[in-house]
């Protein structure tokens, strides 16, 4: 009877707990200025600096080695139609697949990404 007890205890308490991913320490060669978004299975910190409206120089840095993962222009994936800037990007981060940065952000039922600039940046 105990065993089944704690066995639900555990269960309930695994769906409602609503723990946030918190960031890793920062490896030294990860700049200051770089925010970290992911999640309880990792993530990556982004430098976002913006070049021109929807254009973002961004660097990828691996969470746990400070590796430079990628490197480059970004541009808002033409299936998105909003205007961003750097502040609204870092904010919402959602994660990197080593080709696309993907966000929190919807437009048309979709959620926004940034491609690199060089793709031709067709829709998904």
């Amino acid at each position: 009877m105990f065993q089944l007890m704690l066995l639900v205890t555990l269960t309930m308490w695994s769906c409602f707990n609503k723990s946030k991913a918190i960031a890793p320490k920062r490896h030294p060669n990860i700049p200051s200025n770089a925010t970290w978004a992911g999640g309880v299975d990792g993530g990556e910190w982004y430098q976002v600096t913006s070049s021109a409206a929807n254009n973002f120089r961004i660097k990828i840095y691996n969470d746990f080695t400070g590796e430079l993962e990628a490197e480059g222009p970004f541009v808002v994936h033409q299936g998105c139609s909003v205007n961003l800037d750097s502040a609204t990007v870092v904010e919402n981060l959602s994660g990197f697949d080593g080709e696309t940065i993907h966000l929190r952000i919807i437009h048309n039922d979709k959620y926004c990404s940034l491609v690199p600039a060089t793709s031709l940046a067709m829709p998904h």
